[in-house]
């Protein structure tokens, strides 16, 4: 699990509690959006989620296990405008992989 803080709150930390290891990461403002509430918390939306993971930690994860096809690609590619060109270059080579698989 990744918890993502808008603002300064300190240093970048991992924390496990009963068993879930929950690491939670400082990110600009401007890329402090693409999230839905949830009861009482906000959570990334499925677009949002792949973007933040390439950008604090530089890969995903389980790309193999990444089901784009559940995405809107045009809200991912939207999305990731806001991010660095390497985070952007991922995500368009992710899709582009994707549809030659179909």
């Amino acid at each position: 699990m990744i918890v993502t803080l808008k603002g300064s709150v300190g240093r970048n930390r991992s924390v496990n509690y009963r068993g879930i290891r929950m690491d939670y990461s400082k990110i600009a403002p401007s890329l402090f959006f693409g999230f839905e509430r949830r009861e009482r918390y906000d959570l990334a939306t499925a677009e949002k989620a792949p973007l933040d993971l390439l950008y604090l930690r530089g890969t995903l994860p389980v790309s193999d296990e990444l089901e784009l096809g559940e995405l809107d690609s045009g809200r991912l590619l939207d999305f990731s405008k806001k991010y660095p060109g390497t985070v952007r270059k991922k995500i368009e080579n992710l899709i582009r992989q994707d549809k030659g698989g179909r």
